[in-house]
Order: structure tokens, then C-alpha cells, then sequence
């Protein structure tokens, strides 16, 4: 009677094998029953591209079939689940049913008998849509140009998009928790938008200074969402925005916006005087009668009026097309050297009728001909030579042209008034007025630099004040690129 029963037993047994191995089949996971070293004691179906039969690989080792790149993962994940007796996970390529490269995302469960680990279930699912899914926004996400952050609940950094971000590499996000990518000074803003993000359940955001990608200080517009699961704040998102050209732009209109305002305070006064000049000679004509004298001066003194105007307006005009574009640069071949003297004669009696000693001083070794153009480097010679004079009561001028590396220098030197330390980085700046110290006593609206500086570089070269002090001079230096003629024409 045992015997009967121990066979029926058996065969109660075997049956329910053939049931559970027919369940485990319709399943579209694999499944694999291995013993502890990983040898195969059951698999419910065969990897497409595997040559083998689901009886043929029991007894081999999952080192015949997944790449050897993963042997060392797999091992570190089987020797925790059998340490922890806990579930582990790994991840694999591998050829997918149809032929072409699939994912595969394996979990490791212990197989326990008598508190004892004899093996390893694994359960691999094919993961290939999910990592095509993931890959793509992962894609999008890196390819944005503003900065993205996800940001747990205990404030760790879990995601970011950039290597670089306000100044600390990120390469190794987990790395860090979000107050090692904010400055101290913003800290507390960035927290409290945070906590009323977690209260209103709502988009917030704020801006903070910081160093950029290139470790340059820029603003950023930063847009804070929660991360909700089921109903409850689990994280953060952050999109940060370089804003920073963007301030620059709005600051620069500010300070283009106060320069022109100063312009217009300065040029109406300077269109006021000769204008009030010439009505005020306009009348005294009208009363002089026969006294030729006074018809003579007041003539004079309109007509000198009139050349302030026209040179006034000229500079205006000038100032705008440079800064429109509109005024064309023509290159060709140019002697430095007689350009400069042209210029120096043409100022020769200005400046001695101020007693102003002008010279010209050209080194043996500048090219006889170069490739610029010679209208608007006689331009930048002419500024600066009759802004020297303008502004010098007595000394001398010097315009000294020297050869530099693959450059021609103009070297301008007076011995004017001089200019103020805190107006160094601004004399080029449009409507800046360069002496402020003494503009009423000389006049002018302070356009002849700008104009000259625009010049040189619509020429590709460069205008710089090379030092300057008050009562002692100043020392201009233009450079412009020494492209000689034959090197032009290859």
C-alpha cells in the first residue's frame, strides 16, 4: 500500500512539474533555474540566436552565452544575493528575436532551502523599447541648451544634463547634493523656493548669479517643478536658463539709453552756442549800418560759427554710418608713410598757430605699401591728431610709424591736459565725453575718438590709449594688420 501511494505521489509530483514548466514557457520573460555556481537546471524558453535546444544547455554556464564584459557584474551581483540573501539585479545586450541588438534587464532572486542559498532564479526581460524610449529623451534632454537637474526629496542630485554646471563638474552627479552647485549667497532664496514649491504642489522659480560653463560669472533664470507620486512631493526638477547675455543686453541698452540722454544734453548745447553766435551776428548786421568792421567780424564770426556746425554734424553722420555699416571699406594698396604725412601737413598750420611744435617721426623699417584702406586710416590719423591738438595748450604732437609683429604701428603723443584714470575704459564709448574735466573750455561732443575707434576696427585694426596723465599727455597707439602687396595678390 506505501508503494502505491509513493508512486502515486510521484506522479502527482511530475504532473505538477509539467504544469508549472507549461506555465513558466507562456511566460515571456526568460526564466532560468541555476545551482550556485550558475550552471543551467532550467530554462522556459532559448534566446533567439542561441544554437542550442532547451535540453542541450542545461548543465552549462551562463559564461558560454552572455559576453565575457559582463562575467564580472554577474559574479559581484550572485555573491551579494547569496551574502544578503536578498534580490539583485544586472543589466546585458544581447541578439533579440528578430536579429538585432536587444536589452535586457535581469533579476537575480536566491533559490533557499533550509535557510541555505543552493542557487539563483533568473527572471530577464527584454527591455529594448524602454531603452530606445529612455535613449531618445535622454538625447533630447542632453542636447538642451538650458541646464536640467532632478533633485530627491533629501535634496540629492540624482540627474543632470551638463558636465559643467555653475563652476563644478558634475560628470558624477550622485555625487553631490544640490547646495554644492549653489552659491552660499543664493542659498537661502533657492530654499525657500523649494519649500513653497512642496506647499502649493505648483511651478515656482527664481534667478541667481553664478559661474557658468566656462567658469564666467552669468545670471540664470531657474524654474522649479515638483515631482509628484501619488500626490506626494518625492523631488525636484530644476531648468536653469543662462540668462546672462540677456541682462547684458538690457544693461547695455541702460547705459546706451543714459549715454544718448547725456548726447542730447551735451549736443544741444553744442548747436545752441554757435547758433545763438550767428542770430546774435545776424542782428548786429541789421544795425551796423556803413561800419564795415563790424560787418566784417560778424561775418567772420558766422562763418566760423557755420564750420563748427558742419563739423559738428559731419562727426554725427560719420558716427552713424560706421555704426550702421553703411559707410563701404576698400582695400587696396596704401603707403603708410605718405598717408601720415599728408595727414601732419594737413594739421601743420593749426598747430602752429597754437604754438604746438607737429612732427613725424617713420622707421626705416616700415613696408613702402600695404593693403588697407588708406581713406579711412586717414580718418583715424585725422582724429587723432586734431583731437591732440584740441586738447593741448602748448608741448608738441608726435605721430611716430613703426613696424611690429605682422603689424604697422601709428604711435599719436601729445603734451595735452591728459585724461582721467576712471575715463580709460570708456573714451570709446559713443556719446562718452573723454574729458569731462575740461569740456566746456575746449567744447566739442566727445565723438572724435569713438569715430576713430569704430574706424579702425571696421579696417581690422585696433585703437587703444596706451597711457595717459593729467597735465602730462596722452599716447595713443593704432595698429593695423601689415598685409603687404604681394602677399595680397597670391
Amino acid at each position: 500500500m506505501k508503494e502505491i501511494d509513493l508512486v502515486y505521489e510521484l506522479k502527482l509530483k511530475r504532473a505538477a512539474e509539467k504544469d508549472w514548466a507549461f506555465a513558466l514557457s507562456s511566460i515571456k520573460d526568460f526564466i532560468v533555474f541555476t545551482d550556485i555556481e550558475g550552471r543551467y537546471e532550467f530554462v522556459n524558453r532559448i534566446i533567439a540566436g542561441l544554437d542550442h535546444t532547451r535540453e542541450s544547455i542545461l548543465g552549462l554556464s551562463f559564461k558560454e552565452f552572455v559576453p565575457e564584459c559582463y562575467h564580472p557584474r554577474i559574479i559581484s551581483v550572485m555573491e551579494e544575493v547569496k551574502r544578503t540573501k536578498q534580490q539583485g539585479f544586472y543589466h546585458t545586450e544581447g541578439t533579440g528575436p528578430n536579429g538585432k541588438k536587444s536589452y535586457y534587464h535581469t533579476q537575480v532572486s536566491p533559490r533557499i532551502i533550509d535557510n541555505e542559498v543552493i542557487g539563483f532564479v533568473l527572471c530577464a526581460r527584454d527591455v529594448t523599447d524602454e531603452h530606445h524610449e529612455k535613449e531618445k529623451w535622454r538625447s533630447l534632454v542632453e542636447s538642451c541648451p538650458n541646464v536640467i537637474l532632478t533633485v530627491e526629496s533629501d535634496l540629492k542630485v540624482s540627474f543632470i544634463n551638463r558636465t559643467r554646471w555653475l563652476g563644478k563638474k558634475s560628470t558624477n552627479a550622485k555625487d553631490h547634493d544640490l547646495w554644492s552647485f549653489i552659491p552660499q549667497q543664493s542659498q537661502q532664496l533657492v530654499l525657500a523656493t523649494l519649500k513653497k514649491v512642496e506647499r502649493s504642489k505648483s511651478i515656482d522659480g527664481f534667478e541667481i548669479k553664478a559661474p557658468g560653463e566656462n567658469r564666467e560669472e552669468t545670471w540664470y533664470a531657474v524654474t522649479v517643478g515638483p515631482r509628484l507620486r501619488e500626490s506626494q512631493v518625492v523631488g525636484y526638477t530644476l531648468v536653469a536658463k543662462d540668462i546672462g547675455p540677456l541682462r547684458y543686453a538690457l544693461e547695455e541698452a541702460k547705459k546706451s539709453n543714459a549715454a544718448k540722454t547725456r548726447f542730447v544734453a551735451n549736443i544741444s548745447h553744442e548747436l545752441r552756442t554757435p547758433l545763438t553766435s550767428i542770430l546774435g551776428h545776424s542782428e548786429l548786421l541789421q544795425l551796423s549800418g556803413e561800419n564795415v568792421d563790424i560787418r566784417n567780424n560778424s561775418l567772420q564770426s558766422i562763418t566760423r560759427n557755420c564750420k563748427q556746425l558742419i563739423g559738428l554734424i559731419d562727426d554725427i553722420l560719420a558716427l552713424t554710418n560706421v555704426e550702421g555699416r553703411r559707410d563701404s571699406i576698400n582695400f587696396g594698396p596704401c603707403n603708410p608713410a605718405e598717408e601720415a604725412g599728408a595727414v601732419v601737413n594737413q594739421y601743420k598750420d593749426q598747430a602752429q598757430k597754437k604754438g604746438i611744435n607737429l612732427s613725424l617721426n617713420c622707421a626705416p623699417s616700415i613696408p613702402s605699401q600695404c593693403i588697407t584702406d588708406s581713406v579711412k586710416l586717414k580718418k583715424i590719423l585725422s582724429g587723432l591728431i586734431a583731437n591732440s591738438i584740441k586738447f593741448t595748450k602748448q608741448g608738441s604732437i608726435s605721430l611716430t610709424v613703426k613696424s611690429g609683429q605682422n603689424q604697422i604701428l601709428f604711435a599719436c603723443k601729445d603734451t595735452g591736459v591728459g585724461i582721467l584714470p576712471e575715463n580709460f575704459e570708456k573714451i570709446f564709448e559713443p556719446f562718452v565725453q573723454a574729458y569731462d574735466h575740461c569740456d566746456r573750455e575746449f567744447g566739442g561732443a566727445g565723438l572724435g575718438l569713438t569715430i576713430s575707434s569704430l574706424l579702425a576696427k571696421a579696417i581690422n585694426g585696433r585703437l587703444v590709449l596706451q597711457n595717459s596723465e593729467i597735465g602730462s599727455g596722452s599716447h595713443f597707439l593704432l595698429s593695423i594688420p601689415n598685409i603687404q602687396v604681394s602677399k595680397a595678390s597670391r
